[in-house]
């Protein structure tokens, strides 16, 4: 059985496909086909980025 590997995203590389997706004109569905992530993921990371900007 192999064992399935997942890309690791930095934070500044999270943190520039979420500025990409708050651009006027630009939808999730074009940003996450560029780089290559699931939708479901930059929900994700939104939640955790909104959760730390509301706790600090």
């Amino acid at each position: 059985m192999n064992k399935r590997s997942y890309r690791k995203f930095t934070a500044d590389e999270q943190r520039t496909i979420l500025d990409e997706t708050q651009q006027p004109g630009v939808t999730l569905s074009e940003v996450c086909r560029k780089h290559r992530v699931s939708p479901g993921l930059v929900y994700r990371w939104r939640a955790v980025a909104q959760q730390a900007t509301t706790e600090a």
